[in-house]
């Protein structure tokens, strides 16, 4: 091979290296254009889901994606719900359920407010008495606690949120005599025997605890809450391997995306009493 078909023959190759640098950084940036472009897409569906029938109005797909748990997505549809003047009593009650579930108590209680306004529902009472405990605005709160349950004496509701309040200040005392009034009526509430065995757990009362939260846990399989706090009480209790099955149960039922919290916890306890998260 001469000197000048050897020159041809790099330029060549130059020429097609070149070209193949050139494919591969053009290719990179189609690839990475795509993934800005899909990213971009996917925040503007999130902020504007869309129906999936058009036969669902803005309300009924909220409903649906609170039950599914997909709170953020709910929370965009009851938006649009009270901006088109829909159900807004029950707009504003679950804008506020999951504000609350978001720890945000001061818009929570504005959300319950707003409803209260269109409807003077005891269910909406009880959660803004929870609201204003949280912020401990106490009198507030025991005002609607009270108001709830004078409207419908049969609120599980309005029993367990005065008598958490009643409890958050320091008067076990009268959150019990609550609870027992309540549960002489109501016996499939859950709620109410989780504040029951709040209560007992704050007079060290572990084994009665165990109890009410056993029930809890019998009337609501998926009351994740309820695990936590038995099992804590259990290893309190020194009873390891019934702390780890609630443990695992939590592990196995809990979602991700709402339970993180929980589920973050759960492992923590399990690894520590040898357990595998």
């Amino acid at each position: 091979m001469d000197l000048h078909t050897r020159k041809v023959m790099m330029k060549k190759g130059s020429i097609l290296s070149l070209v193949l640098i050139t494919f591969i950084v053009i290719l990179v940036g189609i690839v990475i254009n795509y993934r800005n472009i899909n990213e971009i897409f996917t925040n503007i569906l999130r902020k504007n889901p869309q129906p999936i029938s058009e036969n669902l109005t803005d309300i009924q797909r909220a409903d649906e994606l609170f039950k599914q748990k997909k709170f953020e997505d709910a929370f965009l549809y009851y938006q649009r719900a009270v901006q088109a003047q829909e159900n807004l009593a029950e707009a504003y009650g679950k804008l506020g359920d999951i504000t609350m579930k978001w720890r945000r108590y001061d818009e929570a209680a504005g959300y319950y407010s707003n409803a209260l306004k269109i409807e003077n529902n005891p269910v909406l009472l009880s959660s803004r008495c929870n609201a204003y405990r949280l912020l401990a605005e106490f009198k507030a709160a025991e005002q609607d606690c009270s108001l709830a349950i004078q409207l419908d004496p049969n609120n599980a509701e309005g029993y367990a949120a005065l008598a958490m309040l009643q409890l958050e200040e320091k008067n076990a005392t009268a959150a019990r005599e609550t609870i027992d009034k309540a549960l002489t009526a109501i016996q499939n509430s859950s709620d109410l025997y989780y504040v029951s065995a709040q209560i007992y757990t704050s007079g060290g009362d572990l084994p009665n605890a165990i109890k009410e939260l056993s029930n809890c846990i019998s009337i609501n399989p998926d009351q994740l809450r309820c695990y936590w706090e038995r099992g804590f009480a259990y290893y309190m209790s020194g009873e390891i391997d019934k702390a780890k099955a609630d443990m695992a149960t939590i592990i196995d039922k809990g979602d991700p995306e709402v339970d993180s919290e929980l589920l973050y916890q759960a492992g923590n306890l399990l690894s520590m009493l040898g357990g595998k998260p």
